[in-house]
């Protein structure tokens, strides 16, 4: 956090193009991880993740809806159901690889966490709400 922090206070720009570049691509290999997922009925997916992995599964493959920091909507848990949460933001922006809004930087973690009905209170909602299943995954599965 720190690291990136200083690389963004440096040169937010060449910030933002890295991180597009490193978690922005189009999703070019399934993980076998995300195709069992995609097949267990949640009511939502939540991930702080930035790739598009979990976009492809939930969104373009038409079983649910997302929302991605620092726009996150629970209601849409109960009006959309397999809908996926990005709340530390999504890499990709209509199909195109995009550094903006994503939460890395110590600065963009405190802003993300302290600002009233963003992060904190969408996982607080969700905590309170509902019934929550943690899954981590290897890069090697």
């Amino acid at each position: 956090m720190a690291l990136a922090e200083e690389c963004k206070s440096r040169d937010s720009g060449l910030y933002e193009d890295t991180l597009a570049g490193l978690f922005g691509g189009a999703v070019v290999r399934s993980r076998n991880a995300y195709t069992l997922l995609a097949r267990v009925d949640f009511k939502a997916y939540i991930t702080t993740n930035y790739d598009a992995l979990l976009h492809e599964y939930v969104v373009v493959q038409g079983k649910g809806n997302y929302c991605q920091y620092p726009v996150l909507l629970p209601p849409l848990i109960e009006r959309t159901p397999h809908s996926a949460f990005y709340i530390h933001g999504l890499a990709r922006n209509q199909g195109r690889p995009c550094g903006k809004n994503l939460v890395l930087a110590e600065s963009e973690f405190k802003k993300a966490y302290s600002d009233p009905g963003c992060v904190a209170l969408f996982v607080q909602n969700v905590l309170i709400s509902y019934d929550v299943v943690f899954l981590g995954c290897s890069l090697d599965e």
